[in-house]
């Protein structure tokens, strides 16, 4: 058995921190995954136990309990890997586009990205807002837009935390040249 430090987790943890404020995780979730480290470690860490059992807390208690932790060196991989989790929550229903939507832009809002992430980010609430209130555009086009815009992150999963820093210095090359593809055009 081994010790796990919940050190080595701050942006899988960050991530759980902006899925739970913008209710696309779930406490149970969060839960699940604590008591997998505490089903593997010798000696749980303190604050794994405490997150396995927050159950009773209220999210907003579990999301302070993760920021404290985390603190203020939010690792900048976190916001991709929540675009990446937005794409397979919604692929797979979890989630409808105005959730994703809203998510895209509490991130756009609150975390760093590229020029052209941004570019791609910025106003997609507006876009939803529009075509769903039959004012401008289609909701299906909205969705085919950022459903697009998703599968530049699909690689990240929860699962696949110990890859993310490799994947996220891929995307920003990707998302240039999609970028200055739609320029020219």
């Amino acid at each position: 058995m081994l010790q796990t430090n919940p050190k080595d987790f701050v942006a899988l943890l960050e991530v759980f921190s902006i899925g739970l404020t913008n209710k696309i995780v779930s406490t149970r979730q969060v839960i699940d995954w604590a008591d997998a480290i505490i089903q593997q470690d010798a000696e749980p860490d303190d604050f794994i136990i405490e997150l396995a059992m927050s159950g009773s807390q209220s999210i907003n208690d579990l999301i302070s309990l993760i920021n404290v932790y985390v603190g203020d060196a939010i690792p900048s991989v976190a916001g991709r890997a929540t675009l990446g989790l937005l794409y397979h929550e919604y692929i797979a229903g979890k989630i409808d586009l105005y959730r994703v939507v809203r998510t895209i832009d509490w991130l756009v809002r609150h975390r760093d990205f590229t020029a052209e992430e941004h570019g791609f980010m910025c106003g997609v609430d507006d876009e939803y807002a529009m075509a769903a209130e039959g004012i401008y555009g289609s909701v299906a086009g909205v969705a085919d837009y950022v459903l697009r815009f998703l599968n530049f992150y699909q690689a990240f999963h929860l699962a696949n935390m110990k890859e993310w820093d490799e994947i996220n210095e891929s995307v920003p090359g990707k998302m240039l040249a999609l970028y200055n593809q739609l320029k020219i055009s």
